[in-house]
């Protein structure tokens, strides 16, 4: 991935874990929108670079990925050696469920 993508993925990673941490404090704030269009551009940044992208950590424990050829988000648990694949509208509805979230970065 180039430099200048790279940049913009940092942004989307932090602007996604931002939006989650802020629906936290404030539950009846609308965030599907938003939790799609981000995840969305980081599927776009991963289909143009064409080579899967680490979305987020999860918590406790595994990763959210974007696999490129499939157009799905993965969630990787390795300690269960479970894989588990998603649209881009099944993780945002997940996501603002409050499930499959990022790890805080801090």
């Amino acid at each position: 991935m180039r430099e200048q993508d790279l940049a913009l993925l940092d942004e989307l990673r932090t602007h996604l874990t931002d939006t989650l941490e802020e629906f936290k404090r404030k539950p009846y704030l609308p965030i599907w929108g938003e939790l799609f269009c981000t995840l969305r551009d980081i599927g776009k940044l991963s289909q143009k670079a064409m080579q899967n992208t680490l979305v987020y950590q999860m918590k406790p424990v595994g990763d959210m990925v974007y696999e490129y050829e499939h157009d799905k988000f993965t969630a990787l648990i390795p300690d269960m050696d479970i894989t588990i694949s998603m649209t881009l509208y099944e993780l945002t509805e997940a996501l603002q469920k409050g499930q499959f979230s990022p790890r805080k970065s801090h």
